[in-house]
């Protein structure tokens, strides 16, 4: 699909230069101009005509370059593509797991055990950052045993770095 991958094709100067000699050159270039759906035909049927000459599909290499954010793997007639873009709702999910992270980390450094109950208090300057903790506080709860998610008033709580947003945190046993 032409949304997800960029098809070019290539001379393979191999099988065409003892062919063709002196044109090698001209059908070369007519290759690079050939259009994202000759190429699904040459694909499909195996044989295109560039430059009034019939080529095989052995006779070029087809480049298939994905669009941006898209990653995809061709062997034979099998394509997988992978969309890697992050949409802002995965990537405040994200965001909420590093969270989650950093306040397991604090209960371990504390000592507690697995089992307590917490409350988590946090200040996050940054919006985005804040967004995430708000949207997605309730699995934050869930995974962290937070009786209690709540804004520090003050400068208390140790300063932790999420993906180059900072944040208070303060985890106390509830």
């Amino acid at each position: 699909d032409r949304d997800l991958v960029h098809l070019s094709a290539k001379a393979n100067f191999r099988t065409l230069g003892p062919r063709f000699g002196a044109r090698v050159k001209e059908i070369a270039s007519a290759l690079e101009a050939v259009s994202h759906d000759q190429i699904i035909g040459l694909l499909e049927t195996g044989r295109i005509v560039v430059a009034d000459e019939e080529l095989a599909i052995d006779d070029i290499a087809v480049i298939r370059q994905p669009r941006p954010g898209i990653g995809v793997a061709s062997e034979g007639g099998l394509t997988i593509v992978l969309d890697s873009s992050v949409s802002p709702e995965l990537a405040a999910e994200g965001l909420a797991r590093e969270f989650i992270n950093r306040v397991q980390g604090l209960r371990r450094e504390s000592g507690f055990d697995v089992a307590d109950r917490v409350t988590v208090g946090y200040s996050a300057a940054d919006a985005e950052l804040a967004a995430a903790i708000a949207t997605h506080s309730a699995l934050i709860a869930e995974e962290t045993l937070a009786a209690m998610l709540y804004d520090l008033e003050d400068a208390a709580g140790s300063p932790v770095e999420i993906d180059g947003h900072v944040v208070r945190l303060l985890v106390e046993r509830s």
